[in-house]
């Protein structure tokens, strides 16, 4: 076992283990760019149409290409467990250290209820303006309604999320609390 592996977040052991579908220790641009999809589509989008899969793809593959190249740090063209648990939760880093910051709005290093509940609708109002997508295949329209559907229930329990990510019941989110650190043990 590395140092790596001993130190990395168990989400990021959990997220390696996802991708790496052939179960070889590495992870190729096809696993990445399937998201952990097996070659008959199972895990995790189970429920996502090929189709529907491979429109998303399109849209998202410069990013896919970026991340894989920022998490293949020997430029192999393949991702090692240590590399991705390295730099992989470097990126999850600051995908967390963006998201926090873009909620921040009065820049006081705490999100209020209000700053939460904004960010979380405009999530949902980004989606559904992406599912109004005209250039959407029929065949992803049940998909889109589907998680259209998921993420519009999910906004009724904003108050809730919040709840339970404030650890210390202040009325306001550290970034360890949106984060939500203290979930993981």
């Amino acid at each position: 076992m590395t140092a790596v592996t001993a130190t990395a977040a168990p989400q990021s052991e959990m997220m390696f283990n996802v991708f790496d579908t052939d179960k070889n220790g590495e992870i190729s641009m096809t696993e990445y760019r399937n998201g952990g999809m097996d070659a008959e589509g199972g895990n995790w989008s189970e429920g996502l149409s090929t189709v529907c899969t491979e429109h998303v793809l399109k849209s998202a593959e410069p990013q896919l290409i970026e991340s894989f190249t920022l998490l293949d740090s020997n430029k192999d063209k393949k991702i090692s467990r240590t590399e991705f648990l390295k730099n992989g939760e470097n990126i999850y880093n600051q995908y967390w250290d963006t998201s926090f910051k873009e909620a921040d709005g009065d820049n006081n290093g705490k999100l209020s209820r209000g700053e939460f509940k904004q960010q979380t609708s405009t999530y949902v109002e980004t989606l559904k303006k992406s599912y109004a997508d005209k250039e959407i295949p029929t065949e992803c329209k049940a998909d889109m309604e589907y998680w259209s559907t998921y993420y519009q229930e999910m906004n009724q329990y904003i108050d809730m999320a919040f709840g339970y990510l404030d650890q210390n019941s202040d009325g306001s989110l550290s970034y360890p609390e949106y984060k939500g650190t203290h979930l993981w043990n």
